[in-house]
């Protein structure tokens, strides 16, 4: 998984779609938490190692999930981009 930006279109602010990519659902007012740490994880990161302090980002806005990516959007700005 990656953490990325996306283009969104000059109309509507929909995500510009990939090739071959379709929207499945979206919803507007739904809150993202992305949960990450300032170092790695120590040991097997499956077995849930710590990887030092917890950084917690937050916002409300639109969700899109396509059948290659989930896609977030706050009013004020691109949150980012979940390559699936």
């Amino acid at each position: 998984m990656a953490l990325n930006w996306t283009m969104l279109d000059a109309h509507g602010g929909n995500p510009v779609p990939l090739p071959e990519e379709r929207i499945i659902s979206s919803e507007s007012g739904t809150e993202v938490t992305i949960r990450t740490h300032d170092v790695p994880p120590e040991g097997d990161a499956l077995g849930g190692g710590s990887g030092g302090q917890e950084k917690v980002l937050k916002a409300v806005g639109n969700v899109w999930i396509t059948t290659q990516r989930v896609s977030a959007y706050r009013h004020l700005g691109v949150l980012g981009l979940l390559t699936v």
